[in-house]
């Protein structure tokens, strides 16, 4: 349609839209205003023509060079894909900032909270900050949340994002055998089992202790066999989330045997396995002999070695080769030693030796250490450096080697242990 307004028709302000394909005072005005995101920007635009991108924001106008846009500074986006995880009287956030910043930066977020379904809300602020995480305490558990988040920048406020529902309660966790204390719950195993935490992500304090090395046998020649070395020990702090994990417990290592005049060494400790984290097993004490040197001690990769036997050129004891820990067993003059950590190298003599190798005990907390296996006795049966060597079985889930023994058959090392602890506030005890 074509309206003209060149006669005796009354004159006044038109909006844009009115003039497309519109003749005023004779003359033909095209005036083409559309909208929508860049990507539907118009592929043949003319001079002249306008658009306005919603994903900019901005008015554009086509010249000769090309689309250049008038800027406006806007609040931001809303903020997207909220979503929630509940922890005991809290909920975690997180979200995605908004591709659209308005032209400003996003200088802080608005979360709200609402217990009566939307009808009003509370805001929750941690102070100003960017961060698209935050933590909503003070909240009641089993009481269902809706959640909301607006991001602010120097023009003003987004709209809020679409609401989420989270119901705050705290994490349970099940296995083991459970103590406490007034700070901590205590989850004790001694054998294998399942650790189980649902609800929630909970920090612990953990220690995993592998099984010591078995001493070896000391056969007929009236000399001791070489300790068992300790298991490794791991002592550290971690978060888990909620799954259900599987806990191995390394068993002893069993005692060297004897045939005749030889003894042979005994086996390495297994190792202790949870939630991806490994403790290595300490390595079997060494046999001794009559017929041949005796035989040396075993060591494990990143393990502790177990102790050298005494007769003829005894060997040191077994390596572990790559792990951290202790130098074992022998000193100068000294008969086959315990193998040392990261260092490789067993001890070296012809009279003296260390004690089988000893997991001390530890808090929970700290690094990762492994320690190195132990060394054999003096040639005449008497302990070592003026010291003790226990002829008996290393004790159970400390993860003691055995001990170097006189007797023709070895000793066991003792079992691991795996303890975690968590405070008592996590879990609304």
């Amino acid at each position: 349609m074509v309206i003209n307004l060149s006669g005796t028709q009354p004159q006044g302000p038109k909006n844009l839209e009115t003039l497309e394909n519109k003749t005023i005072d004779g003359t033909q005005n095209t005036v083409r205003l559309n909208r929508g995101v860049t990507a539907n920007r118009p592929a043949s635009p003319q001079i002249g023509d306008l658009y306005y991108d919603t994903t900019e924001n901005a008015l554009y106008i086509y010249r000769q060079s090309g689309w250049t846009y008038f800027f406006v500074p806007d609040v931001p986006g809303a903020p997207t894909s909220l979503s929630g995880s509940p922890a005991n009287q809290s909920v975690s956030l997180s979200w995605t900032a908004p591709a659209y910043n308005g032209g400003s930066a996003v200088t802080d977020y608005s979360i709200q909270y609402s217990s009566n379904n939307g009808s009003t809300y509370s805001t929750f602020s941690d102070g100003t900050s960017a961060s698209t995480s935050a933590t909503v305490t003070g909240l009641i558990n089993g009481t269902a949340y809706l959640f909301r988040v607006a991001a602010i920048n120097a023009i003003g406020t987004s709209l809020y994002s679409g609401s989420i529902s989270v119901t705050p309660a705290p994490p349970v966790v099940t296995g083991g055998t459970l103590t406490s204390d007034a700070t901590y719950y205590y989850r004790t195993f001694i054998g294998n089992g399942t650790l189980s935490i649902t609800g929630g992500s909970v920090s612990v304090d953990y220690l995993l202790v592998a099984g010591g090395g078995g001493s070896g046998g000391g056969g007929s020649t009236g000399y001791y066999s070489g300790g068992g070395g300790a298991g490794g020990l791991l002592s550290a702090t971690t978060t888990l989330s909620p799954s259900s994990y599987t806990v191995l417990v390394g068993a002893g290592g069993t005692a060297g045997t004897q045939t005749g005049d030889s003894g042979f060494a005994g086996t390495n400790g297994s190792d202790s396995t949870v939630a991806g984290i490994t403790a290595i097993g300490g390595g079997g004490g060494g046999g001794n002999t009559t017929t041949i040197d005796s035989i040396a001690g075993k060591g494990r990769s990143g393990g502790s070695g177990g102790g050298g036997a005494l007769y003829s050129t005894a060997s040191g004891g077994g390596a572990g080769t790559t792990g951290q820990g202790f130098a074992g067993g022998g000193t100068t003059g000294g008969s086959g030693g315990g193998g040392g950590g990261s260092a490789g190298v067993g001890g070296t003599g012809a009279s003296q030796g260390g004690n089988a190798g000893s997991a001390t005990s530890s808090s929970i907390s700290g690094s990762s250490v492994l320690y190195a296996g132990g060394g054999a006795a003096k040639n005449n049966g008497t302990a070592p450096n003026g010291g003790t060597l226990p002829d008996n079985n290393g004790t159970s889930n400390t993860g003691n080697g055995g001990g170097g023994t006189f007797a023709t058959s070895g000793r066991n090392g003792g079992s691991g242990i795996f303890i975690v602890r968590y405070t008592r506030s996590q879990v609304g005890g």
